[in-house]
């Protein structure tokens, strides 16, 4: 759930400079995640191979660079609930689908792989960060005009 108030504004948007605080948006990296990750997990008859490709799709986006090994877990149940739902769809199955996918959308949210869990975490994918440092670039605000007082008396006798 987000918190309450308007979004801090983008750091280059600020007049303070100083660290950033809780709260603040985060540029993932666009190079793909390299470090250390779990093992595929195993499943009885293995895992499909469109699952396979979900995995690795997943550990080679911006968000891989974000996770710590206690989240490990969460990816490792949400692959298997993947799976699982897959296999439901390929043989028409849909009894307590429902429930699986809630459960799964709510695990994809926590882990930064849907847009609005990405929003909740204040993470920008790379091309996202881009995109708003444009619009803000381009965005000009037009200053205030001033204005003078001017005594009625004395600006009918000019005129």
């Amino acid at each position: 759930m987000a918190g309450r108030g308007p979004a801090p504004k983008l750091p280059g948007e600020r007049r303070r400079r100083n660290m950033p605080e809780r709260g603040e948006w985060t540029v993932l990296p666009a190079e793909p995640y390299e470090g250390s990750k779990p093992n595929l997990p195993r499943v009885s008859g293995g895992l499909l191979k469109e699952t396979k490709y979900t995995w690795i799709r997943w550990w080679e986006s911006p968000m891989a660079h974000m996770w710590i090994e206690s989240q490990w877990a969460d990816l490792t149940r949400a692959i298997r609930i993947e799976d699982t739902v897959a296999r439901m769809l390929a043989h028409s199955e849909t009894k307590g689908i429902g429930t699986l996918l809630i459960g799964l959308d709510r695990l994809k949210k926590s882990l930064g792989l849907t847009e609005p869990g990405r929003r909740d975490l204040r993470w920008l994918l790379p091309t996202e960060a881009e995109e708003l440092a444009e619009v803000h670039q381009l965005h000009v605000v037009e200053p205030k005009r001033r204005v003078k007082a001017v005594d009625p008396k004395s600006a009918k006798k000019k005129a």
